[in-house]
């Protein structure tokens, strides 16, 4: 079982709230609504029921909580007997990643890790696959988190768990440009992407057909974003069409005020993301502890 996603679970049924858990483990709400969603669907249970701004366990949800609150104090307890041993270790880690990754992926993983190391520092660089892996040959950061490695004769990585990616919109762009009803059809919306060659419609209008991802090639975004993030929330505000990774709105799929637009059966899209640093790097023994934390925690 997915220690984090234990983690967040008790912090929602303790709180009975999405976003008081979200505020207390410092991530977003999606974030934390994902994590239960993956717990559930990898257990095959359902933990929790939502009534209003509400969270209610399940029977089966209670049986859980009970259980992992009692296996979680051990484990705290144990990291406490060791702690005098980790207390020595300190030190700073720079870690290159993009924003809207920073703010899904880091903080539990920071939580945990201060548990048993709480003298190590962390510096956040933000930048794109291209600036982190530039920052990582230069040594200029020790831990990049990014979507494509092009020096992997120089890097190593290891590949983190795939996020599945939706063409979405706004339920109110829907009402007033049209639901498109075949793959064609988008060529004629408003595009939010995050490169002006449209590089992430085109992956979707690969899987479709070769000809479509020529032509999405050729359309200018009439939004060219930073990050998911900044996409999801324009797509929020019914701007345009975009391909996002489902958790950041995941609320909003819920309440239907985003749409999963031409979700054709047997068709999937994902991203996944590398851990990465330089090879034979001299690396602290603290970024060797933070490093095997990542390796274990969000990687295949």
């Amino acid at each position: 079982m997915d220690y984090n996603k234990l983690r967040t679970f008790i912090e929602v049924a303790t709180t009975g709230s999405i976003s008081q858990a979200a505020n207390n483990l410092f991530r977003t709400q999606p974030a934390i609504t994902q994590q239960i969603q993956l717990l559930e669907e990898s257990l095959e249970l359902t933990l929790l029921e939502r009534r209003n701004t509400r969270v209610y366990l399940t029977k089966q949800g209670e049986q859980l909580f009970k259980f992992a609150q009692h296996r979680l104090r051990e484990i705290d307890d144990f990291l406490a007997e060791v702690k005098n041993d980790s207390e020595s270790l300190s030190g700073e880690i720079r870690i290159g990643i993009r924003p809207d990754v920073a703010i899904y992926m880091l903080p539990i993983i920071f939580a945990n890790f201060k548990i048993a190391y709480p003298n190590v520092k962390f510096t956040i660089v933000h930048g794109d696959a291209s600036q982190t892996e530039h920052r990582l040959l230069n040594n200029e950061v020790d831990i990049g988190i990014q979507l494509l490695v092009e020096n992997r004769k120089l890097l190593k990585t290891w590949p983190a768990t795939s996020k599945p990616i939706i063409l979405a919109a706004g339920e109110g762009y829907l009402k007033k440009h049209g639901t498109p009803k075949k793959p064609e059809d988008v060529l004629n919306h408003d595009v939010i992407d995050y490169t002006p060659d449209c590089d992430a419609l085109a992956y979707w209008a690969k899987k479709i057909k070769k000809e479509l991802e020529i032509n999405v090639r050729k359309k200018r975004p009439h939004y060219i974003c930073p990050d998911h993030g900044f996409a999801a929330e324009l797509v929020k505000k019914n701007l345009g069409i975009c391909m996002l990774p489902s958790y950041t709105v995941a609320d909003e799929l819920k309440s239907g005020t985003v749409k999963h637009l031409l979700n054709k059966k047997g068709l999937q899209y994902s991203m996944s993301f590398d851990v990465v640093v330089k090879k034979n790097a001299n690396r602290t023994a603290a970024e060797s502890a933070f490093l095997d934390v990542m390796i274990r925690e969000v990687c295949n």
